[in-house]
């Protein structure tokens, strides 16, 4: 049997890209999809990219009914607690429950500290950061309800590490790593914290408050070390580092590079 058989999860920002293979997976491990996502034009004119239409969301749907799994896909923006009451009643209703929200909606735009207007970051935090809150409040009455549920948060390599080129997409990241912890304190209902590479897959996470981030690196205090070839001097991370001196305290590589973002310079 599908691990996840009988159950329904919503997917914010779900008409293409990472969005579109949320919903397919969840559908090919057994789950119903309700599939949210804007069409095209808003008032987000700092993101410097074409949005999601509604044809996108209409192949996601075909892409979820291919797996032979029910599919609601509706038109909303998560910026709106009314947009997205309407989409969470309307599938309690068609589909009698919602067990999984997988918040991944998400826009990106470019810009350093000094050059970035009001507008445009708060373009960004309005969905990568207010739109997952506004999407989890919408579901969170539900899961208390129940008593159960999983609550999937969509952070980044950026919520570990800041972005110069994107400061307030990196804050916004940042600020679903906090989210998650916080609410894993109210709802997480004594299970391990989750804070998983999203390559990982679901299943496995079910039952939990837990933030995905694609490709994500251990935090700077991690213990986890990248494995390196004996003599090598260059490691996974993109740095050229040689091994520390026997017997040294702090980290266990010497990192030439005096800006590494992993390890304490050499």
């Amino acid at each position: 049997m599908s691990s996840l058989a009988g159950r329904v999860a919503l997917v914010t920002g779900a008409a293409r890209g990472q969005g579109r293979a949320h919903a397919t997976l969840l559908a090919r491990e057994g789950a119903d999809v309700v599939a949210l996502d804007v069409d095209g034009g808003t008032d987000l004119g700092t993101v410097p990219y074409d949005l999601a239409t509604a044809t996108d969301l209409a192949e996601t749907a075909r892409s979820v009914e291919a797996q032979d799994r029910r599919v609601l896909a509706r038109t909303a923006d998560v910026r709106s607690n009314e947009q997205l009451a309407t989409v969470v009643t309307e599938a309690l209703d068609v589909l009698g429950r919602i067990d999984v929200l997988v918040a991944n909606a998400g826009v990106f735009s470019p810009g350093s500290v000094a050059g970035l207007d009001d507008r445009t970051f708060a373009d960004v935090l309005g969905v990568d950061l207010l739109g997952v809150w506004r999407s989890m409040k919408a579901v969170v009455p539900h899961r208390e309800e129940r008593g159960s549920g999983s609550l999937v948060l969509v952070s980044s390599v950026n919520g570990h590490i800041g972005n110069a080129a994107a400061p307030h997409y990196a804050a916004a990241k940042h600020g679903v790593l906090g989210m998650m912890r916080g609410l894993h304190i109210d709802h997480g209902d004594d299970q391990p914290l989750g804070d998983r590479d999203r390559g990982s897959g679901f299943p496995e996470v079910l039952g939990d408050v837990v933030a995905a981030g694609a490709g994500t690196p251990p935090p700077p205090t991690s213990t986890r070390r990248t494995p390196r070839r004996p003599g090598s001097r260059r490691s996974g991370r993109g740095c050229p580092r040689t091994p520390r001196r026997a017997g040294a305290r702090g980290c266990s590589v010497r990192c030439r590079r005096s800006r590494c973002q992993h390890h304490v310079p050499g």
